[in-house]
């Protein structure tokens, strides 16, 4: 397979190529140069093996799923708790020009359960095992109940399947995808990343645990780019931030890199994308840029009011659309996103595109500590967000977390 295609060749029909192109900066892959230098270790590694994957069907699961398949995997599981968008992606699969494995099997089984405790059981040893699984945005952390559901998912849950993983004693290899909110975090959503990540240093021998802070994923499902396609298509006026700016990579480009950290990572390395500050864009930047594909101009309006009721709405066609951008003012968000600390020793010389983060081992009782502390949280009613808090921040005492009591939830 060549990676010099356009970046965005897995995604649906309703995003082209080359609209992720104008976003991102690039035609082609940022990784194909190191994927074509490494391509016959990943091929020695994937090929035949029996690979397990967890959230396969979200937009970076399914994008890595179809990355894998190039090289010809012997077994194939997928995992995902939503029925029709697995059943999307098999559909996919069996009509695309992939060799789907005879060994083939899914399920709508969640992480952490007890049928997936026995699916671990019953189906391996894996070579390979990937969690995509994930609630990823920050809304989610608004109230406790949601935010409690957020910890199980994210950390709780995989927490148990390393535990059972360990247990069998099988040599493996464990992928489980971060975030660029895991560095010095300001959400709790991107403290929980965090919390994933020190799971995967206190493991034992026999799994090589390795992961990957990303970007924004450029009109991935539930992104505010996407939301920028819908609104354009419902004919609703474009809201965002005017403060803030984030890097982007194409779906394909973050299958790639989540594969490049399963083959190449070593145990305890997270694997960033090189991105300098200058390749980062603004939230209104993206909007113009969409707009434009569109053949459409932006006109601003001083309040969310006037655009979300603007003639130009109503009255088709124009070549104007509302926009309404405003300062960040909600919990959990930071203006620029980071891809690794300060004090974190990074290698930059392995790889063209990606620096290799090693992290450090964590203090296993202070992470159980801090499970302790949530689960008597748990014990209390009614839930209290600053209980929970409370034993978040002792996982992760880095966490710079300030409660503005609003939530993106408020906002158009």
């Amino acid at each position: 397979m060549s990676h010099k295609k356009l970046v965005n060749s897995f995604q649906t029909e309703t995003v082209p190529n080359e609209l992720v192109s104008l976003i991102t900066g690039r035609s082609e892959s940022l990784f194909a140069e190191d994927l074509e230098k490494n391509k016959q270790t990943i091929f020695s590694c994937i090929n035949k093996a029996r690979v397990l994957v967890i959230g396969a069907s979200g937009s970076i699961g399914s994008a890595f799923v179809k990355q894998l398949m190039t090289y010809k995997p012997g077994a194939l599981f997928l995992i995902d708790i939503n029925e029709n968008s697995l059943a999307d992606l098999v559909r996919d699969l069996r009509s695309c020009s992939f060799q789907v494995p005879t060994e083939f099997e899914t399920s709508v089984v969640g992480m952490g359960g007890e049928g997936f405790e026995f699916l671990l059981k019953t189906h391996g040893p894996f070579d390979c095992v990937l969690n995509f699984s994930a609630l990823k945005h920050v809304r989610s952390e608004r109230e406790p109940y949601g935010l409690m559901r957020l910890l199980d998912t994210n950390v709780f849950s995989f927490d148990k399947m390393l535990n059972t993983l360990s247990s069998l004693n099988h040599k493996c290899k464990v992928f489980s995808v971060s975030s660029d909110k895991a560095v010095n975090p300001v959400s709790l959503m991107g403290a929980s990343k965090r919390w994933m990540e020190k799971l995967l240093t206190i493991q034992n021998e026999s799994l090589t645990c390795t992961s990957a802070r990303f970007a924004n994923v450029a009109y991935s499902a539930g992104s505010l780019p996407q939301a920028f396609m819908h609104r354009i298509s419902s004919r609703q006026a474009l809201a965002g931030p005017n403060d803030i700016k984030r890097y982007f990579i194409s779906h394909e480009e973050a299958g790639q890199l989540c594969l490049l950290a399963l083959v190449l990572g070593q145990n305890h390395e997270v694997f960033i994308p090189r991105l300098s500050v200058k390749e980062a864009i603004s939230f209104i930047d993206v909007a113009i840029r969409t707009l434009e594909f569109h053949s459409l101009e932006p006109k601003f309006y001083d309040n969310e009011e006037e655009a979300k009721y603007s003639k130009l709405l109503i009255n088709p066609p124009q070549t104007k659309w509302p926009c309404y951008f405003s300062p960040s003012n909600t919990s959990g968000e930071k203006e620029i996103e980071e891809l690794s600390y300060p004090d974190e020793d990074v290698d930059s010389h392995q790889f063209k595109s990606v620096k290799v983060v090693m992290m450090k081992k964590e203090n296993k009782k202070q992470l159980d500590e801090a499970y302790q502390t949530i689960d008597k949280a748990r014990s209390q009613f009614p839930w209290k967000k600053e209980d929970i808090i409370t034993g978040i921040k002792i996982a992760v005492p880095e966490l710079k977390h300030i409660e503005k009591k609003l939530s993106l939830d408020d906002k158009m």
